[in-house]
């Protein structure tokens, strides 16, 4: 790679020095860089090693770039001194140019900076190179001008060729770099590519002619004997020779592009003038060809590895395409389907314009079109039906079961000639006809076009005969199937009245069964009803023996205390002062009754505190009642309407009952969550779980009971012993009515 620029830059702005340098790097130039701000330090940066360019701003407090470039003119005449400047006058900046500044840049447009520099540091080599050609001229030998002139060259094409990942461009720059050495008039470079030579990079006045010709192996050919032989050859006068150019030449020289034995190409360059190459020039031609035939080498090797990964991608592609295709025709039963479906994936598959499909009839014989997109109304009327005795491409095909390629409609029209202005009518070119064949006969056929001239190749072939398959064995097997499909209309013609009395037997069965269902909706909506009622009920009177009676027993209990205390006052005999006691003690128990009585009609912890506080209260009552350790977990609140709070209280009511009366366990654990909009209420104990009768009992009227409350909440109860022991019930019920 060529190494990065030395610049030295005059600039007091440090933040103006870094901005040179990140314009360089993002326009791709890589420079090491320096910064001086006064004479001294220009100087000293001069003396002290060479500089491929100067950048000056124009102004700077104690220094100017009319000052900085008389210093570098003395050091290096051909140094080039680029002005960069936030500002200065038109005259200003002609003057500069005057006095021998190469170019001037604003600072606010910086765009051209890298490419100006490229510029003007390739015009001071070349300045340089004739200035050391002229002074050396005259202590040097033509000889070793020539060797240094060669040496030079080969060290940038070289450089090119490493540089440059363009094949095109590298063997262009090639051409341009020997131009300099060998003077030719025109020349270029040919590559091998299987049977024909491809200019990929020419010089001279007919170049633009030249460029991406053929040279197709012919004997006799100058080009095509020096890469067959491996042979350099080199004529210093074609004419007398014997050879007749079909351009003005009169010398010409020719040598192959040769890496490990293997010829690739070959650089060719000729004259106007006769005897104009020496050996000199042809050994120098052949030290390029071999600096250019290692990397033409790996682009073949480049090229060869991306067209293997092309065709893979292509292969799977069209393996994934007929996979598809088999998909599709999986479903086509009849078929017009499985036509439709061909036309349409083979149109996709294979990027064609337009597709046809026809099927062969019996009655009379020839082809009838099933299936046709994209083509004229005039065409399709055309082809709707052919006679198989027709010189036609779809009846020849049915003949001979053998596909026709046609890559043109001119092809098209030089083989059907009487055919010719259908090929016209379609406006399309490249024509394929592929027989739709199963072990004994044609099925079919199925066409597609293409918009433009198609050379198929075998690849494309191939991928086409294998898709006509699938399509075929499609099209029996959608035959078969019409054909089953005839033999089922038979038979269900001959079942039609044993048919017709079973359906008006079921008929009427689904009449009782839609009665009885009506009836069961009835019952639930009855059931669902008298619990309503029921639970209004207990409500009510829950809430009226409270109100009522605990009210009259808290004023009998105030009216026996006022009585107790006036009694003790006047000194009442011990038996008065007992049956006192004896009445409070009555009253005290009755309203522990009330209390007992109303919570169980109605514990007002549900309608107070929720669900959770109610379910919590009565684990404790059934605890202190059974002596079964019972434990609740679950959250604190939970939001839930009085219905569906009442009813998942009523079911875990009847489930510790079950736990209590047949259960016999000593441990029971309530379980209450919410997730993702449900419900999740489950009652476990250890005991001795429950047997599949009973669930399955018609007689276990508390398990159907909390079954249809569950299900009238729109959620689901299951009930099933535990792996450990024990029973599970598991209710589900949503959090909002649904």
């Amino acid at each position: 790679m060529p190494s990065p620029w030395r610049l030295l830059i005059v600039e007091d702005s440090e933040a103006d020095y870094l901005l040179l340098a990140d314009n360089l790097r993002r326009q791709g130039f890589a420079a090491l860089t320096e910064r001086v701000a006064t004479a001294a330090g220009l100087q000293a940066a001069l003396d002290r090693q060479p500089w491929e360019a100067v950048l000056s701003d124009f102004n700077l407090p104690q220094f100017s770039a009319l000052e900085a470039l008389p210093l570098v003119k003395a050091t290096d005449p051909d140094l080039p001194f680029l002005i960069v400047s936030g500002g200065i006058g038109e005259e200003a900046a002609v003057a500069a140019m005057r006095a021998g500044a190469h170019d001037f840049l604003s600072k606010q447009h910086l765009a051209r900076l890298g490419v100006s520099l490229a510029r003007e540091i390739g015009d001071a080599e070349q300045r340089r190179a004739r200035r050391t050609a002229e002074a050396e001229q005259g202590r040097l030998t033509t000889d070793l001008d020539r060797a240094l002139a060669e040496s030079e060259l080969l060290n940038q094409i070289v450089t090119t060729a490493a540089g440059q990942d363009n094949l095109e461009q590298m063997l262009t720059t090639a051409l341009q770099h020997l131009r300099r050495v060998v003077a030719f008039t025109g020349g270029s470079i040919a590559l091998l590519e299987q049977n024909t030579l491809t200019i990929h990079a020419a010089y001279g006045p007919f170049a633009a002619q030249a460029l991406g010709q053929r040279l197709v192996r012919r004997p006799g050919n100058r080009s095509w004997g020096v890469v067959e032989t491996g042979q350099s050859f080199l004529s210093p006068d074609v004419l007398a020779q014997g050879y007749q150019p079909t351009t003005p030449i009169r010398a010409y020289l020719a040598v192959p592009l040769t890496w490990h034995g293997r010829t690739y190409g070959l650089l060719e360059i000729d004259s106007t003038e006769a005897n104009a190459f020496t050996p000199a020039d042809l050994a120098l031609t052949q030290k390029v060809a071999a600096r250019l035939s290692g990397p033409v080498e790996l682009a073949y090797r480049v090229a060869a590895e991306r067209s293997a990964r092309q065709a893979e991608q292509v292969a799977s592609d069209r393996v994934h395409r007929l996979h598809r295709l088999g998909a599709a025709l999986a479903g086509a039963l009849l078929p017009e389907h499985v036509a439709e479906v061909a036309v349409a994936q083979g149109l996709e598959a294979m990027s064609a314009a337009a597709g046809i499909m026809w099927r062969v009839a019996t009655d009379p014989p020839g082809l009838e079109v099933v299936r046709s997109v994209n083509y004229p109304a005039a065409v399709q009327q055309a082809t709707a039906r052919m006679s198989l005795d027709l010189d036609a491409p779809g009846p020849e095909v049915t003949r001979t079961r053998q596909a026709i390629w046609l890559e043109s409609a001119a092809a098209q029209a030089a083989r059907y000639p009487a055919r010719a202005h259908l090929a016209r009518a379609t406006g399309y070119e490249a024509l394929v006809y592929l027989p739709l064949a199963v072990t004994d006969s044609v099925l079919g056929v199925i066409a597609f076009s293409f918009a433009h001239v198609h050379p198929f190749t075998p690849d494309e072939q191939a991928f086409l005969l294998a898709l006509a398959r699938q399509i075929a064995q499609a099209l029996e097997r959608a035959g078969m199937y019409a054909e089953l499909e005839a033999r089922v209309v038979e038979r269900t013609a001959a079942l039609h009245t044993s048919n017709a009395a079973l359906q008006r037997e079921i008929t009427e069965r689904r009449l009782a069964e839609a009665e009885l269902e009506h009836s069961r909706d009835v019952l639930r909506d009855l059931s669902a009803r008298l619990q309503a009622v029921r639970e209004e009920e207990r409500t009510r009177i829950a809430y009226r023996i409270h109100d009522d009676l605990g009210q009259q027993l808290a004023g009998l209990k105030m009216d026996l205390a006022w009585l107790t205390r006036q009694m003790t006052a006047l000194t009442p005999a011990p038996a008065v002062a007992e049956k006192l006691t004896a009445m409070g003690q009555l009253i005290d128990s009755m309203v522990g009754t009330v209390r007992v009585i109303t919570t169980d009609l109605r514990p007002g912890l549900l309608d107070d505190f929720g669900l959770p506080a109610a379910l919590e209260w009565q684990l404790q009552e059934f605890q202190e009642q059974t002596g079964i350790q019972a434990e609740f977990r679950g959250a604190s609140e939970l939001p839930l309407d009085q219905e569906r709070a009442t009813a998942l209280f009523r079911i875990v009511q009847e489930a510790l009952n079950n736990v209590a009366w047949h259960a016999q366990a000593d441990r029971v654990i309530v379980a209450l969550e919410v997730q993702a909009g449900q419900v999740q209420l489950a009652v476990l104990d250890n005991g001795r779980g429950v047997s599949t009768g009973l669930l399955a009992s018609p007689k276990s009227l508390g398990l159907l009971g909390m079954r249809e409350r569950a299900r009238r909440l729109g959620g689901d109860l299951e009930i099933k012993n535990r792996a450990g022991g024990g029973t599970q019930v598991l209710i589900h019920v949503p959090t909002q009515p649904t």
